[in-house]
């Protein structure tokens, strides 16, 4: 689990009733906030989708033959710009 940030980042989002209820409902039985159990469940699917991603991530790294310059997207166009030794 990713360590817990001294500071936090508001969002805003619409859950519909009855999942608002259930998370009322595991939150009591956990003894925890619905906001510590949002937290949570958003933090395992972050970590699902990392870690999902990673063979991918890796192949196309593979696929992608290094360069000692980096790319940059402008308006649509890749332009390569010099890394300085």
């Amino acid at each position: 689990m990713v360590a817990a940030a001294k500071t936090k980042v508001l969002r805003s989002v619409f859950l519909d009733p009855q999942m608002d209820e259930i998370l009322r409902q595991v939150a009591f039985r956990r003894n925890t906030s619905k906001g510590d159990l949002i937290r949570t469940y958003v933090e395992r699917g972050l970590e699902a989708d990392r870690e999902a991603l990673l063979p991918q991530r890796e192949t196309a790294a593979k696929a992608v033959p290094s360069s000692r310059g980096r790319s940059k997207t402008q308006g649509g166009t890749t332009r390569k710009t010099a890394v300085p030794a």
